[in-house]
Protein backbone atom coordinates (compact mmCIF):
# COMPACT_ATOMS: atom_id res chain seq x y z
CA UNK A 1 0.00 0.00 0.00
CA UNK A 2 1.11 3.26 -0.78
CA UNK A 3 2.70 6.12 1.90
CA UNK A 4 -0.78 8.32 0.79
CA UNK A 5 -3.05 5.27 1.02
CA UNK A 6 -1.71 4.54 4.51
CA UNK A 7 -2.12 8.51 6.05
CA UNK A 8 -5.30 8.20 4.80
CA UNK A 9 -6.25 5.04 6.46
CA UNK A 10 -4.41 6.26 9.42
CA UNK A 11 -7.27 10.03 9.23
CA UNK A 12 -10.26 7.69 8.87
CA UNK A 13 -9.34 5.20 11.54
CA UNK A 14 -8.82 8.20 13.91
CA UNK A 15 -12.31 9.61 12.54
CA UNK A 16 -13.81 6.69 13.42
CA UNK A 17 -12.30 6.58 16.90
CA UNK A 18 -13.60 9.64 17.55
CA UNK A 19 -17.27 9.06 16.03
CA UNK A 20 -17.33 5.70 18.53
CA UNK A 21 -16.17 8.37 21.32
CA UNK A 22 -19.37 10.05 20.62
CA UNK A 23 -21.81 6.70 20.38
CA UNK A 24 -21.46 6.45 16.74
CA UNK A 25 -20.27 3.19 15.48
CA UNK A 26 -19.52 4.56 11.79
CA UNK A 27 -19.37 1.78 8.89
CA UNK A 28 -15.93 1.34 6.91
CA UNK A 29 -18.43 1.84 3.36
CA UNK A 30 -19.70 4.67 5.14
CA UNK A 31 -16.68 6.98 6.10
CA UNK A 32 -14.87 5.73 2.93
CA UNK A 33 -17.49 6.26 0.43
CA UNK A 34 -15.32 8.14 -1.28
CA UNK A 35 -12.20 5.91 -1.77
CA UNK A 36 -13.82 2.78 -2.45
CA UNK A 37 -10.53 1.03 -3.08
CA UNK A 38 -9.85 1.43 0.90
CA UNK A 39 -13.06 -0.20 2.40
CA UNK A 40 -11.97 -3.25 2.75
CA UNK A 41 -8.54 -2.52 4.59
CA UNK A 42 -10.77 -0.09 6.38
CA UNK A 43 -13.01 -2.59 7.52
CA UNK A 44 -10.36 -5.14 8.96
CA UNK A 45 -8.79 -2.39 10.55
CA UNK A 46 -11.60 -1.23 12.68
CA UNK A 47 -12.76 -5.06 13.30
CA UNK A 48 -8.58 -5.29 14.77
CA UNK A 49 -9.94 -2.12 16.76
CA UNK A 50 -12.98 -3.40 18.25
CA UNK A 51 -11.11 -6.39 19.63
CA UNK A 52 -8.66 -4.61 21.84
CA UNK A 53 -12.00 -2.81 23.41
CA UNK A 54 -10.65 -4.77 26.39
CA UNK A 55 -7.52 -2.02 26.45
CA UNK A 56 -10.02 0.43 27.27
CA UNK A 57 -11.35 -1.13 30.91
CA UNK A 58 -9.92 -1.57 34.14
CA UNK A 59 -9.65 -5.23 35.55
CA UNK A 60 -12.73 -4.28 37.39
CA UNK A 61 -14.67 -3.19 35.15
CA UNK A 62 -17.57 -5.81 34.87
CA UNK A 63 -20.36 -5.60 36.91
CA UNK A 64 -21.13 -8.11 39.52
CA UNK A 65 -23.60 -10.64 38.37
CA UNK A 66 -27.16 -9.41 39.67
CA UNK A 67 -28.56 -10.43 42.64
CA UNK A 68 -30.29 -14.51 43.09
CA UNK A 69 -33.93 -15.14 43.48
CA UNK A 70 -32.96 -16.10 47.25
CA UNK A 71 -31.80 -12.35 47.97
CA UNK A 72 -34.20 -10.92 50.50
CA UNK A 73 -33.09 -7.45 50.31
CA UNK A 74 -30.78 -6.87 46.78
CA UNK A 75 -30.39 -3.20 47.43
CA UNK A 76 -27.84 -2.02 49.57
CA UNK A 77 -27.63 0.49 51.99
CA UNK A 78 -27.58 3.56 49.66
CA UNK A 79 -24.67 6.05 50.76
CA UNK A 80 -27.50 8.75 51.37
CA UNK A 81 -28.61 7.18 54.58
CA UNK A 82 -24.66 6.53 55.17
CA UNK A 83 -23.59 10.34 55.29
CA UNK A 84 -26.95 12.28 55.93
CA UNK A 85 -25.75 13.52 59.38
CA UNK A 86 -22.56 15.75 57.43
CA UNK A 87 -22.19 15.37 53.86
CA UNK A 88 -25.00 15.84 51.37
CA UNK A 89 -24.49 13.74 47.87
CA UNK A 90 -25.75 15.66 45.11
CA UNK A 91 -24.50 14.17 42.12
CA UNK A 92 -22.80 10.42 41.06
CA UNK A 93 -20.20 11.91 38.91
CA UNK A 94 -18.15 9.11 38.16
CA UNK A 95 -18.18 5.10 38.45
CA UNK A 96 -15.94 2.48 37.77
CA UNK A 97 -16.08 -1.35 38.73
CA UNK A 98 -14.60 -0.76 42.21
CA UNK A 99 -16.28 2.88 43.29
CA UNK A 100 -18.49 5.85 42.66
CA UNK A 101 -17.77 9.13 43.25
CA UNK A 102 -20.30 11.89 44.42
CA UNK A 103 -19.73 15.51 44.56
CA UNK A 104 -21.21 16.38 47.88
CA UNK A 105 -21.88 19.60 50.32
CA UNK A 106 -20.13 19.06 53.49
CA UNK A 107 -23.09 20.75 56.11
CA UNK A 108 -20.50 21.08 58.65
CA UNK A 109 -17.68 23.23 56.89
CA UNK A 110 -19.83 24.64 54.46
CA UNK A 111 -18.04 23.49 51.10
CA UNK A 112 -18.11 21.43 47.81
CA UNK A 113 -16.45 18.13 48.54
CA UNK A 114 -15.82 14.75 46.39
CA UNK A 115 -16.54 11.46 48.09
CA UNK A 116 -15.89 8.68 47.07
CA UNK A 117 -17.62 5.03 48.05
CA UNK A 118 -16.27 1.56 46.76
CA UNK A 119 -18.07 -1.01 46.33
CA UNK A 120 -18.57 -3.53 49.21
CA UNK A 121 -18.29 -6.49 47.17
CA UNK A 122 -14.61 -5.05 45.23
CA UNK A 123 -13.07 -5.06 49.15
CA UNK A 124 -10.94 -7.78 50.49
CA UNK A 125 -10.83 -5.37 53.93
CA UNK A 126 -12.90 -2.06 54.58
CA UNK A 127 -10.07 -1.75 57.35
CA UNK A 128 -7.03 -2.37 54.82
CA UNK A 129 -8.39 -0.07 52.73
CA UNK A 130 -9.09 2.72 55.16
CA UNK A 131 -5.80 2.40 56.56
CA UNK A 132 -4.24 3.09 53.48
CA UNK A 133 -6.57 5.96 52.68
CA UNK A 134 -5.16 7.44 55.82
CA UNK A 135 -1.81 7.20 54.42
CA UNK A 136 -2.31 8.99 51.62
CA UNK A 137 -4.50 11.02 53.51
CA UNK A 138 -1.04 12.43 54.68
CA UNK A 139 0.48 13.20 51.47
CA UNK A 140 0.52 17.06 51.42
CA UNK A 141 2.08 18.89 47.89
CA UNK A 142 0.13 21.15 46.09
CA UNK A 143 -0.06 18.08 43.12
CA UNK A 144 -1.87 16.14 44.91
CA UNK A 145 -5.73 16.27 45.72
CA UNK A 146 -5.83 16.71 49.70
CA UNK A 147 -7.68 14.32 51.31
CA UNK A 148 -10.62 15.99 53.77
CA UNK A 149 -11.46 12.80 55.64
CA UNK A 150 -11.61 8.97 55.76
CA UNK A 151 -15.01 6.90 57.43
CA UNK A 152 -15.68 3.49 57.85
CA UNK A 153 -19.44 3.10 59.23
CA UNK A 154 -19.95 -0.17 59.63
CA UNK A 155 -18.35 -2.71 56.40
CA UNK A 156 -18.80 0.84 54.68
CA UNK A 157 -15.80 2.74 54.11
CA UNK A 158 -15.76 6.63 51.98
CA UNK A 159 -13.19 9.01 51.46
CA UNK A 160 -13.95 12.54 51.29
CA UNK A 161 -11.22 14.87 49.16
CA UNK A 162 -11.39 18.11 47.41
CA UNK A 163 -13.83 18.52 44.85
CA UNK A 164 -11.63 19.68 41.54
CA UNK A 165 -14.20 21.84 39.04
CA UNK A 166 -11.72 21.69 35.95
CA UNK A 167 -12.67 18.32 34.67
CA UNK A 168 -9.57 15.69 33.86
CA UNK A 169 -6.74 15.64 31.50
CA UNK A 170 -8.85 12.66 29.55
CA UNK A 171 -11.55 14.98 28.99
CA UNK A 172 -9.31 17.23 27.41
CA UNK A 173 -7.60 14.42 25.58
CA UNK A 174 -10.95 13.61 24.75
CA UNK A 175 -11.87 16.93 22.99
CA UNK A 176 -8.20 18.10 21.54
CA UNK A 177 -8.67 20.38 24.26
CA UNK A 178 -4.49 20.25 25.21
CA UNK A 179 -1.58 21.42 23.51
CA UNK A 180 1.38 20.30 23.47
CA UNK A 181 3.06 22.47 25.92
CA UNK A 182 0.18 22.03 28.29
CA UNK A 183 0.50 18.71 28.46
CA UNK A 184 4.02 18.68 28.95
CA UNK A 185 3.60 21.05 31.37
CA UNK A 186 0.86 19.03 33.23
CA UNK A 187 3.33 15.77 33.13
CA UNK A 188 5.97 17.56 34.90
CA UNK A 189 3.44 18.84 37.50
CA UNK A 190 1.98 15.28 37.72
CA UNK A 191 6.30 13.89 38.15
CA UNK A 192 6.39 16.33 40.80
CA UNK A 193 3.69 14.76 42.34
CA UNK A 194 4.81 11.27 42.27
CA UNK A 195 8.27 12.18 43.29
CA UNK A 196 6.86 13.33 46.84
CA UNK A 197 4.47 10.28 46.85
CA UNK A 198 7.16 8.16 46.49
CA UNK A 199 9.44 9.62 48.56
CA UNK A 200 6.70 8.93 51.72
CA UNK A 201 6.32 5.49 50.35
CA UNK A 202 3.36 5.73 48.49
CA UNK A 203 2.90 4.00 44.92
CA UNK A 204 -0.07 4.85 42.87
CA UNK A 205 -0.54 1.88 40.41
CA UNK A 206 -3.33 3.43 38.28
CA UNK A 207 -1.75 6.54 36.36
CA UNK A 208 -3.65 7.69 33.74
CA UNK A 209 -5.41 10.53 31.95
CA UNK A 210 -8.78 10.19 34.03
CA UNK A 211 -7.01 10.52 37.78
CA UNK A 212 -5.29 13.51 36.56
CA UNK A 213 -7.65 16.78 37.32
CA UNK A 214 -6.86 19.98 35.82
CA UNK A 215 -7.92 22.81 38.10
CA UNK A 216 -9.32 26.28 36.96
CA UNK A 217 -5.62 27.73 37.35
CA UNK A 218 -4.80 25.12 34.73
CA UNK A 219 -3.13 22.78 37.49
CA UNK A 220 -2.80 19.67 37.13
CA UNK A 221 -3.53 17.28 40.48
CA UNK A 222 -3.35 13.92 41.33
CA UNK A 223 -6.02 11.58 42.05
CA UNK A 224 -8.15 8.22 43.20
CA UNK A 225 -4.83 7.02 45.17
CA UNK A 226 -7.85 4.79 45.97
CA UNK A 227 -5.69 2.00 44.63
CA UNK A 228 -2.42 3.10 46.39
CA UNK A 229 -0.52 0.81 47.75
CA UNK A 230 2.59 1.40 50.55
CA UNK A 231 5.96 0.95 49.18
CA UNK A 232 6.92 -1.08 52.45
CA UNK A 233 3.50 -3.21 52.53
CA UNK A 234 3.68 -6.44 51.84
CA UNK A 235 -0.17 -7.69 52.48
CA UNK A 236 -2.86 -8.66 50.33
CA UNK A 237 -4.56 -5.70 50.22
CA UNK A 238 -4.96 -4.59 46.52
CA UNK A 239 -8.87 -3.54 45.33
CA UNK A 240 -8.26 -3.12 41.69
CA UNK A 241 -5.08 -3.27 39.78
CA UNK A 242 -4.95 -0.58 37.20
CA UNK A 243 -6.22 0.34 33.68
CA UNK A 244 -4.61 -2.10 31.34
CA UNK A 245 -3.64 0.27 28.97
CA UNK A 246 -1.29 2.46 30.86
CA UNK A 247 -0.09 -0.46 33.02
CA UNK A 248 3.61 -1.42 33.22
CA UNK A 249 4.69 -4.70 32.27
CA UNK A 250 5.39 -5.87 35.41
CA UNK A 251 2.01 -5.02 36.78
CA UNK A 252 0.47 -6.87 33.73
CA UNK A 253 2.64 -9.93 34.52
CA UNK A 254 1.09 -9.67 38.23
CA UNK A 255 4.86 -9.00 39.84
CA UNK A 256 5.39 -6.24 42.32
CA UNK A 257 5.26 -2.89 41.53
CA UNK A 258 7.35 0.00 42.52
CA UNK A 259 7.93 3.82 41.81
CA UNK A 260 8.95 2.95 38.35
CA UNK A 261 5.74 1.25 37.40
CA UNK A 262 3.93 4.85 38.36
CA UNK A 263 6.43 6.18 35.87
CA UNK A 264 6.42 4.30 33.31
CA UNK A 265 2.12 4.63 33.30
CA UNK A 266 2.98 8.57 33.53
CA UNK A 267 4.99 7.93 30.23
CA UNK A 268 2.51 6.55 28.74
CA UNK A 269 -0.30 9.33 29.31
CA UNK A 270 2.43 11.58 27.96
CA UNK A 271 3.11 9.94 24.66
CA UNK A 272 -1.24 9.45 24.67
CA UNK A 273 -1.27 13.47 24.95
CA UNK A 274 1.65 14.37 22.22
CA UNK A 275 0.34 12.07 19.85
CA UNK A 276 -2.98 10.97 20.57
CA UNK A 277 -2.11 7.64 20.17
CA UNK A 278 -0.94 4.88 22.39
CA UNK A 279 2.41 3.51 22.26
CA UNK A 280 1.35 0.48 21.25
CA UNK A 281 -1.55 -1.27 19.77
CA UNK A 282 -1.41 -4.54 21.07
Amino acid sequence: MTTPNQELLAELLLRWEELRDKGQDTPASELAKDHPDLVAELDRRIGLLKKADWLDRSFDDEEPPPPGPSDPDPTPKTPHRLLRDRYRLDELIAEGGFAQVFRAYDRELQRTVAIKLPKSSRLESAEAFQAEARRVARLKHSGIVPVYDVGLEGSTCFIVSEYVEGGSLADRLTHHEATAEEVIRWTIEIAEALEYAHLNGVIHRDVKPANILINQRGQALLADFGIAQSASKSGRFAPSLGTLRYLSPEQLEGKPSDHRSDIYSLAVVLHEGLTKRLPYSS
